[in-house]
């Protein structure tokens, strides 16, 4: 078992020390990693960093002030429609029914047995 264990652990080491995958010379895909040597840096253009900042945008118009008014807390109220509208769905019979067309067979596991007399 001891020879096992240092086998595996002289492997893990050596798994850890082998130079990373990231890298390599040549990457191919964005799973084989970057080479750090070809990253390649661009100046960046600080004058439109340092622009003065338009302001007037920043903030929007005040809402001009209304009158007192009631209606302003309560909300509107609807009574609804009269006569009240009830949906209307057809009812099939068990011969027109695609769901259902031939009735349950089997027994109830739930109905109670008939009681003796």
């Amino acid at each position: 078992m001891r020879a096992i264990w240092i086998l595996f652990i002289l492997g893990l080491i050596s798994a850890l020390t082998v130079p990373a995958m990231a890298q390599q010379k040549q990457a191919n895909s964005i799973f084989t990693g970057v080479d750090p040597r070809e990253i390649k840096t661009v100046p960046y253009d600080m004058s439109k960093a340092l622009q003065p900042y338009n302001m007037s945008r920043s903030f929007h118009k005040a809402p001009t002030a209304n009158p007192f008014n009631l209606s302003n807390f309560f909300r509107k109220m609807t009574l609804g429609a009269w006569p009240p509208l009830v949906a209307q769905t057809p009812v099939l019979d068990q011969k027109n029914n695609p769901f259902q067309p031939n009735p349950i067979l089997g027994k109830n596991p739930f109905s109670l047995p008939p009681k003796k007399k």
